[in-house]
């Protein structure tokens, strides 16, 4: 099982899709990508919603929300 996880902030966030588009082109496909996103520092911010629309569209595509700071 091949399984991605990388954490964002909110800086980078709209940089986040074509990133994970780029590892889901590549000839060995991860079985899971996980995105972990602080609750602190995203608290109150809207994700874009292409990215949000991207992850719900593959269920291999996981926003995993962690508490504490980044």
């Amino acid at each position: 099982m091949i399984v991605v996880t990388m954490t964002s902030w909110v800086k980078r966030i709209e940089n986040v899709k074509s990133v994970v588009e780029s590892i889901m082109n590549n000839t060995v496909k991860p079985d899971r990508v996980y995105l972990n996103l602080s609750k602190t520092e995203f608290d109150g911010i809207e994700l874009p919603k292409s990215l949000v629309d991207y992850f719900n569209s593959d269920e291999r595509l996981v926003i995993n929300w962690v508490e504490g700071e980044n």
